[in-house]
């Protein structure tokens, strides 16, 4: 599929960005990682064990909770800089609202 990958970017005049490009190998927790190396054209991708792909944190073994924290904590800080705002704006005399 990398090959086919490869193939169709020269032909269509794409570049593959392959410093943002990663092999996540999807694995039973009893199965070790291949040490198979993965190329796409000449270039060797790096293999992880987690990516986030589209805000959601894949990891090797479809663990979802590490998703679920990752949106916890992106949610927690957007909360935070809500109410921090809603504090300034309370703060504001009346007659700044009219």
């Amino acid at each position: 599929m990398l090959s086919a990958l490869s193939d169709w970017s020269a032909t269509n005049d794409m570049i593959v960005n392959y410093t943002r490009s990663k092999i996540v190998q999807f694995l039973l927790q009893s199965v070790q990682q291949t040490d198979t190396a993965f190329f796409c054209g000449n270039k060797q991708l790096e293999i992880v064990d987690k990516y986030t792909y589209l805000c959601h944190m894949l990891n090797e073994h479809f663990d979802c909770s590490i998703t679920v924290k990752a949106v916890a904590q992106s949610e927690n800080r957007a909360l935070g800089f809500l109410i921090a705002n809603c504090k300034v704006i309370c703060r504001l005399p009346y007659d700044a609202f009219t």
